[in-house]
């Protein structure tokens, strides 16, 4: 039997064993008053498995959310920045939105949705650094694609329509410079290559040679560049 720490028990005159666990990511177990405590160590152990995926989901999610209070980080390009409520600095007496400012965030007290306000301010930088690189490589590379579209997609980091329009999650800002890249390189190359044949990857590490570092930084830290 697999060991489970129980953070809570509690005893009541319902006819069953029920296991939860909260938000808190804790092992909570509500048991008839007669039911020993062997039978509920027991009947916890069956379940370890499935406790352990549910506690590690939870607690991914809390490191997820972020609090937009004096203090707290968040992710632009790779780098980590310090959110302040409070503005300073001689451009910011009129800010209406997310200010990055000597390396530091700053975000208006009056702002009554600063989620919002920072998905807006992320889209905006989004599509700033990645029309600007696309152009870049485009012109370096005679790539020739049609529109450049800026999506709320979660997964999918980008993608290249057969009509050549390119599509990029502004989720990717949070990247390093050479990941956003990187995925700008990947969808250029579909413009020649709609596959992911051999000829399509040598043309990806022909524009970026280190590719299969920045391919494996996405699949292991995706979880960085979820919810804000």
């Amino acid at each position: 039997m697999k060991d489970v720490k129980i953070d809570k028990l509690v005893r009541t005159k319902r006819k069953t064993v029920a296991l939860q666990i909260s938000d808190r990511a804790e092992v909570v177990i509500r048991a008839p008053r007669w039911v020993s405590v062997n039978y509920i160590l027991s009947f916890v152990s069956k379940h370890a498995d499935w406790i352990e995926k549910r506690k590690k989901e939870i607690n991914k999610k809390q490191v997820r959310t972020k609090k937009f209070v004096d203090g707290e980080e968040f992710l632009f390009l790779g780098e980590k920045y310090v959110l302040f409520r409070t503005l300073q600095g001689p451009s910011l007496g009129r800010a209406r939105s997310v200010v990055l400012e000597g390396g530091v965030l700053y975000l208006p007290e009056s702002i009554d949705d600063p989620k919002s306000a920072f998905e807006k301010w992320y889209k905006k930088k989004a599509k700033e650094y990645i029309t600007r690189r696309v152009k870049e490589f485009a012109r370096e590379n005679n790539f020739e694609y049609n529109n450049i579209r800026i999506t709320s997609a979660r997964t999918r980091w980008g993608s290249c329509s057969g009509k050549k329009n390119l599509s990029f999650s502004w989720r990717l800002i949070l990247a390093p410079q050479k990941v956003v890249d990187y995925v700008i390189v990947h969808e250029l190359a579909h413009l020649r290559h709609m596959n992911h044949s051999k000829l399509f990857w040598h043309q990806v590490e022909q524009l970026c040679p280190a590719y299969k570092e920045y391919k494996r930084w996405l699949r292991d830290k995706a979880e960085n560049l979820s919810d804000i």
